[in-house]
């Protein structure tokens, strides 16, 4: 079964978007040292205060650094026609100039969203692919999903 979707900038920047909301060491980070900074603030615990703020400061630019390459990486490739195949078995990307086919395994990973889900074939937030779900049908969900729990893939 397969489906098809334009990946666009809006495409790109909802999922940068979703990544970084769930990628949760680094916001549970960022709010440690967000907190602290402030507490130490209110406490005048200069000392404390300055390496805090630093952190908070270094998360915040990790944050905009990674949404910026996702945005970056998607105009390299520009505006493709994506075709996505699945069965019970593997799972396929094609674009014009790039086509990688991955059997599921337990390494597979999916976040879904209300407007798309992240497919992570290496199962690393730095490597994902966007679909929207827009263009799933409700027979292409259920392939997904029951091929991912049968081979020990992680949904989210």
């Amino acid at each position: 079964m397969e489906i098809h979707f334009r990946y666009d900038e809006e495409l790109a920047r909802r999922a940068a978007r979703h990544v970084l909301a769930r990628n949760s060491r680094l916001f549970v980070s960022f709010l440690i040292a967000l907190l602290v900074t402030i507490f130490a603030t209110l406490q005048r615990v200069w000392w404390i205060v300055s390496p805090f703020a630093v952190l908070t400061f270094l998360y915040v630019a990790m944050a905009v650094r990674q949404r910026s390459s996702a945005i970056r990486a998607f105009r390299r490739i520009g505006n493709p026609d994506v075709t996505l195949r699945v069965d019970d078995k593997e799972i396929m990307f094609e674009m014009p100039s790039y086509r990688a086919t991955a059997e599921w395994t337990s390494q597979r990973e999916i976040w879904r969203f209300d407007d798309i889900w992240i497919f992570m074939l290496f199962g690393t937030v730095s490597s994902y692919t966007p679909v929207p779900t827009s263009v799933m049908t409700d027979e292409f969900r259920d392939t997904v999903l029951d091929a991912m729990r049968a081979h020990g893939g992680r949904v989210r």
